[in-house]
Order: structure tokens, then C-alpha cells, then sequence
């Protein structure tokens, strides 16, 4: 799949982060299909890097669709502790 006229949305609330993609598909068997993604991540520190550091962020939700006439398609991960990222050293301010 070959993406075109892609859009990145990022907001943060108490070093947790949430974003969203959206994105046409321009070529490949989904092409004229939109591809939406949203991730959620969440802080272990809910001060974020101004608390004792960000040691890591869990992912409780990740829903990615394809949407259109060609591939309509969901897939989406509900679990806390599925996926993590762990930053070392801690981010600070």
C-alpha cells in the first residue's frame, strides 16, 4: 500500500499521550480506501517529566481501520499490557 495526503494528530494530558492518523491510500488493492489509526498511551508518572521522570508508557488501546469500497477492515487491541515503551535513562524536564 502506497499512503498520500497523511495527517498526525497528537495531544497530552498528565504525560500521557494520545494520537490519531488519517491517510488515503493511493495505490495497491485498498487504493480510494482511508486508513484510520488511534493509539492510546498512558504514563507511568501521571505528572510526566516534571513529576520524578517518565519510566514508561503502556498502550491500552490501538484501533487501526481501513475504510471504503475495497478493504474494509478493524483491528483493535484492548489490553493495558499488551505493548509498552520503557525510556532509560527517565525523561525529565
Amino acid at each position: 500500500m502506497v499512503f498520500g495526503n497523511f495527517s498526525q494528530y497528537y495531544t497530552y494530558l498528565n504525560g500521557s499521550m494520545y494520537e490519531a492518523h488519517f491517510v488515503q491510500i493511493t495505490s495497491g488493492p485498498c487504493a480510494g480506501d482511508t486508513y484510520f489509526s488511534v493509539n492510546a498511551y498512558v504514563a507511568d508518572d501521571q505528572l510526566g517529566c516534571s513529576g520524578q521522570g517518565l519510566k514508561s508508557v503502556s498502550i491500552p488501546y490501538n484501533n487501526a481501520r481501513i475504510y471504503g469500497n475495497t478493504c474494509n477492515q478493524i483491528c483493535s487491541i484492548n489490553s493495558r499490557y499488551h505493548s509498552y515503551f520503557i525510556f532509560s535513562p527517565l525523561l525529565t524536564n
